[in-house]
């Protein structure tokens, strides 16, 4: 293992950890505090937690349907690719992370404006799609790394 790779993928990691908020977080917390306040007293309790509940489980189904689109053969095929290529385990493990990266940025990308194509409806669909994009990748990238994400203990 390439030891000055892997440390500065520590110091990679550890500058990011220690970044903190980046310069939206303030200014959308501007817009949406006071929103969330006027709904927070105008929306009923009851209401409230039948949409947190209702929000959690399409979450969850959202999950179970990247755990399906996770091609976990596939994967493994690119990291020994990578692998034979540069001889190290952690850089072919970074490699074929950025090649998912790369292309559900895409596929992001194309989804956002075949739904924006549509206008306001396409919102409905858009979220959903979105957040399933991002929860494949999470799940792509945590296999390129070796990490059962079948397990309970890497999906929750």
């Amino acid at each position: 293992m390439d030891k000055e790779y892997l440390a500065a993928a520590q110091r990679e990691i550890q500058e990011w950890e220690s970044e903190g908020p980046g310069f939206l977080t303030p200014l959308t917390d501007l817009v949406f505090l006071p929103v969330a306040n006027v709904a927070r007293v105008l929306i009923p309790t009851g209401v409230q937690r039948a949409v947190g509940k209702a929000t959690f489980e399409v979450l969850l189904g959202l999950n179970s349907a990247t755990q399906l689109l996770n091609d976990e053969g596939s994967i493994n095929r690119k990291v020994d690719e990578a692998y034979c290529m540069c001889g190290d385990e952690f850089k072919a493990a970074d490699s074929a992370a950025r090649h998912y990266r790369k292309w559900n940025i895409a596929y992001a990308a194309g989804e956002g404006s075949a739904t924006g194509a549509v206008g306001l409806l396409g919102l409905a669909a858009d979220i959903p799609a979105l957040i399933a994009i991002a929860l494949r990748l999470i799940r792509q990238i945590g296999t390129c790394y070796g990490y059962d994400m079948n397990t309970n203990a890497e999906t929750e």
